[in-house]
């Protein structure tokens, strides 16, 4: 009996252990997958927000979700726009390539910044810009588009083209004004956060869809796709993500970060958005400086506020901007 009873044991053990290196190994697979983009479309993963099917459910959870590099196919000649092809470096020398708008009279330049799994922007909203008197650049951050670098990081090393951006506006002689706003979506937006706590640069930012903290953003998507708790699968993923990033990712926090900050902030959160939740938008105006304002966009998706209703959004961008001025 006692023999039966430690054979039952190891095999127990034997089981758990086999287990727990599954469930690590898929945590590393999953760690990796997000954050290292690829251009291969078989393996994108078609999903509307935290919504997949069961079939996408599965090839998630076993080989990840890859970002898939997406070229942007307008462009803004497209509306009527002259542009620039620019190219320039992000502070750690990652080749970034966008579009530079050019104003006549410009008040200002607006660098925007795409969010996750994306590319450089929405060209109506830059079109409007220029036509009120800024210059915009929008690029394609690291490992997106037809920017260099094979990893993303969910602002944290974006913070450095961002900064690259300002480096090489500031090196054109031939824009005007020298004020810089940012707006940013989702990652985008948190890589500004970055960017301004590193170095200050800009006159105002716009942040819409800006998560709160990593860890807690990687706990509410699990909760939302598998009805799974924080601990331990969002820890899991979220410490082996910094491990293949090379960055304890528990500490990635636009929440925190946005302490020290010094500067107007214009925070949007869409109502409907199923991956940024309000109590994100809340604790991120809670720990801003003033001037600040939260703008909560009824009927809005993740980073879709323009698209719910355009002429208003463009107004409170406009009148934010002059205000910061």
């Amino acid at each position: 009996m006692k023999k039966r009873h430690k054979h039952i044991l190891k095999i127990s053990l034997v089981m758990l252990g086999l287990l727990f290196a599954l469930f690590v190994a898929i945590s590393i697979i999953q760690a990796y997958a997000f954050t290292h983009p690829t251009r291969n479309k078989n393996l994108e993963i078609n999903r509307e927000g935290m919504h997949l099917t069961v079939p996408n459910l599965v090839k998630a959870t076993f080989i990840g979700i890859r970002p898939i590099r997406h070229i942007q196919s307008d462009n803004p000649a497209d509306y009527d726009l002259g542009y620039e092809n620019v190219t320039f470096k992000s502070t750690d020398n990652i080749i970034l390539k966008g579009w530079l708008i050019k104003s006549d009279n410009p008040k200002g330049t607006i660098i925007m910044t795409h969010g996750y799994n994306s590319n450089r922007g929405n060209i109506n909203i830059s079109k409007y810009f220029h036509d009120n008197n800024y210059n915009v650049l929008m690029f394609d951050f690291r490992g997106h588009g037809e920017s260099g670098g094979n990893y993303i990081s969910m602002g944290y090393y974006e913070a450095n083209d961002v900064l690259g951006a300002i480096k090489y506006l500031k090196s054109r002689n031939d824009l005007g004004s020298k004020d810089v706003y940012g707006l940013g979506y989702s990652m985008g937006a948190a890589a500004l956060i970055f960017a301004e706590e590193k170095q200050s640069s800009f006159k105002g930012l716009i942040l819409e869809s800006t998560y709160s903290d990593l860890y807690q953003n990687t706990a509410n998507r699990f909760k939302r796709v598998y009805g799974f708790p924080k601990f331990p699968f969002a820890t899991s993923l979220t410490f082996f993500g910094g491990i293949v990033l090379g960055v304890n990712a528990f500490s990635i926090s636009p929440s925190n970060s946005i302490k020290n900050i010094h500067i107007p902030v214009l925070l949007i959160h869409d109502e409907n958005d199923d991956g940024v939740t309000l109590q994100d938008a809340r604790l991120i105006y809670e720990n801003a400086n003033q001037p600040k304002e939260l703008w909560i966009v009824k009927g809005a998706n993740h980073t879709g506020a323009y698209d719910t209703d355009p002429t208003k959004y463009n107004n409170k961008i406009l009148s934010f901007l002059r205000e910061s001025s």
